[in-house]
């Protein structure tokens, strides 16, 4: 009998144990979360990120813009991104630094609106997929016309 209250005590202390470990590292996910650039268990070299800039008419009709320049600007300070789009919109950046950013695009068109927005590249992750950018034009381009 003793050495089953024995074994008793020491599974509790052992599930004790556990509990402590898995609430230290969830907190140590929460404080990550707010910081991504905590996280970073892949090396940042080997962050791949893509995504596309695209045009979209008040029409429904939409294009990927070629030339313009997508600028991210780190929260904490630091070397800013520029990235230039390719014909079909798209670009591209392997060596990603993970990371809190600021996005804008450069090199709009008059009417062209872009509002800058907020994104956070977590350092967990190989590929990361940027959503899309879309660029507002009030009235239809010729380009777009059938």
């Amino acid at each position: 009998m003793f050495r089953s209250g024995r074994a008793s005590l020491f599974a509790a202390v052992l599930c004790f144990a556990a509990l402590l470990g898995t609430a230290a590292l969830l907190g140590a996910e929460e404080q990550g979360a707010a910081d991504p650039s905590s996280q970073a268990t892949v090396p940042a070299e080997s962050i791949f990120l893509s995504s596309e800039v695209v045009l979209r008419t008040d029409s429904g009709g939409e294009e990927g813009i070629r030339g313009v320049t997508v600028v991210m600007r780190p929260r904490r300070g630091g070397k800013e991104i520029r990235l230039v789009t390719q014909r079909d919109g798209h670009f591209s950046k392997r060596g990603m630094p993970p990371g809190a950013y600021e996005v804008s695009i450069e090199g709009l068109q008059p009417g062209q609106k872009f509002a800058p927005i907020q994104f956070a590249v977590s350092g967990t992750s190989r590929d990361v997929f940027f959503p899309q950018l879309v660029v507002w034009y009030p009235t239809e381009p010729e380009s777009l016309r059938p």
